[in-house]
Parts: C-alpha cells; structure tokens; sequence
C-alpha cells in the first residue's frame, strides 16, 4: 500500500496568523474596546472554529489513506455542531445585534436589512454545499480508501470558499457596525447586548454547549478577560452550570483533539478511544432554519436548508501539495 508523505499539523494560533496564506482573519480586539465586545464574542468564536476545521483538514489529508470509518463518523459529527452553532449565531443576532441599532443608520450602510439577508443566504448557500461534500464522506465507509482521498481536495475547495464568505461577512460588520455603536449606544447596552446573546443561545437548540463555543477562544487566550466576561454576562445558574460543562462542548473539543493529532502523535492514537458522538444520520440535516428577521416580504420569512441532497463529487487527483 502507497505510503502517506505526513506534514506538520498547524496549531490554531498560526492559522489565524497574518502570515497564513488561508481565508481567515485573526481574532479583534475584546477587552479594550467596548464598541467590539458585541462582536468580538461571537465572530471569534466562528473563527476558532474555522481554524479547528482547517487544522482537522490538515490532519485528515496528512494520513488519508489510513483514514478509519470512526475517523470519517468522527469528523462528520464535529461538522455538523459547527454548522447548527453557526446557522444559530446568524439566526439569534437579528434579535440581539441589528434589532437594538437605529434602522435609519441601517437602512444607509451596506448592511441594510435586504443587503444583510442576501448575504446571509450566501453564507448559508456556500456552507450547505461544504455539508454536502463532508457528507460525500459518509458514503465512502466501506469503499476503497482512495475514495476517500478523491473527496479531500474537492472538500477543501469548498471550505476556502465558505470560510472566505462568511469572513467577509464578518470583516465587514467589524467596519461598517462599531462607529454605528458608538454614536447610539452605551457601554451598558454593548454590555447587554452580550447577554442577550448568551440567554438567546442557552435557550435555543444548542444549550450550554453553544454557550461554552462562544466563549472558549476567550478562555484559551485571554483567560483574564474570560473571567471578567463570566462575571459580568452570565446569570448564577448559568455560571454553575459553565463549572459543570456540556458534555456536548466536551465532545467537540475531544473530536478535534482525536482527529487533529499531528503524525509525530500517530503512536497515541487509539481508534478504540474515539469520543463517543452520535453519528448523524440524513434526517438530522433536514429542515435547518435560519430566521432572517422579523420584517414582512420573502426576505423576512424562514429560510429552510431541506432535503440537504448528498452527491458525490467527481473524483479528483490528490495533488501532493494539497495544503
């Protein structure tokens, strides 16, 4: 059997550097300005998550030929709790973002609320063709690895394009959004508008574990900050249950770890050990909504991902220098 030829995995912290050659964009400032914190929280964490994805990639296409059937479940149930976290922040920040700024300043910038929902859908159209190609995956169980390895390089086509759209997206509400929030708003409502975020997100279909996604950048680099934002943002039932943990959360985290292990840690992997996640099956990708705001017309009405419809690509070369 052909030998794969392993590089390094990157860490996180270099892939969000200036210096990477990917579509992503470094983390903003949190603590010092207060005009950002409405952002910083969310928009951070979707990128932590984009940069997981692509360390997983990296690892992934690193030892393709060796990938195992838990591996491929693995991965397919790490993707669809970023996709439902994602959908839920574009979702929940209608109510907690734009609905709290004034419409007229709105209606004047390029993120009116008609120029806002086509973006969105462009951002849900190119990260709805991503779970198609992640679960072209699923359908190699069983088949030839070197399927596998035809799926990687059209797979990764597809996370450059998402990833830069939705980093688009959210460079230009960085621009566009904070002078907006200086002019109308107090450091108290940035300060509220967090907390609704956080109460929004801990009652939708997420729970705690979206609650623990929001903040975990925050944790891991700026633990000062993440102890003053739990103070501040989190209700004492709420702050408990961050002590105990979702056992979700934890998965996630275990699921990267396990699957992004770089190939001088072959020797600790133990494909026995894999999280236990549960596998998703084709029902659960039907039927994600995503509510674009409350306002009459076809553009404020749900926006249904249905029948999410699973093809296979076709098969491409692996390039040696895929990443």
């Amino acid at each position: 059997r052909p030998q794969p030829s392993f590089a390094a995995v990157p860490t996180i912290e270099q892939l969000l550097s200036s210096s990477s050659s990917l579509p992503l964009t470094s983390y903003i400032p949190y603590a010092s300005l207060w005009s950002m914190h409405p952002l910083a929280l969310p928009h951070n964490a979707l990128r932590r998550e984009c940069a997981e994805l692509y360390r997983i990639l990296y690892a992934l296409v690193s030892r393709a030929l060796l990938l195992s059937q838990a591996e491929l479940d693995q991965f397919i149930a790490w993707w669809s709790f970023f996709r439902d976290f994602l959908l839920r922040i574009l979702d929940i920040e209608e109510d907690t973002l734009f609905a709290l700024l004034p419409e007229t300043k709105l209606d004047a910038s390029t993120l009116a609320y008609r120029k806002r929902a086509t973006k969105k859908a462009g951002i849900v159209r190119a990260f709805t063709d991503v779970d198609r190609g992640v679960h072209v995956l699923r359908h190699t169980r069983g088949a030839a690895r070197t399927h596998t390895t035809e799926s990687l390089p059209p797979l990764r086509k597809k996370i450059d394009a998402a990833v830069g759209v939705l980093m688009g997206y959210l460079d230009e509400k960085e621009k566009v959004l904070p002078p907006m929030i200086v002019e109308s708003w107090k450091e108290d409502k940035a300060r509220e508008a967090e907390r609704a975020l956080v109460r929004q997100l801990a009652k939708g279909g997420g729970g705690l574990s979206d609650v623990q996604a929001l903040s975990y950048w925050m944790r891991e680099a700026h633990p000062g900050a993440y102890a003053r934002w739990r103070a501040d943002c989190l209700s004492m039932s709420l702050t408990a249950s961050m002590g105990l943990g979702s056992s979700a959360f934890r998965k996630h985290l275990a699921t990267a770890e396990w699957l992004g292990a770089g190939p001088g840690e072959e020797e600790t992997r133990n494909l026995n050990g894999a999280p236990n996640i549960r596998r998703m099956g084709s029902g659960d990708l039907k039927r994600r909504s995503l509510n674009l705001g409350r306002r009459s017309g076809s553009l404020g009405r749900r926006r249904m991902l249905s029948d999410l419809v699973h093809r296979n690509s076709e098969p491409v070369t692996l390039p040696r220098d895929l990443l």
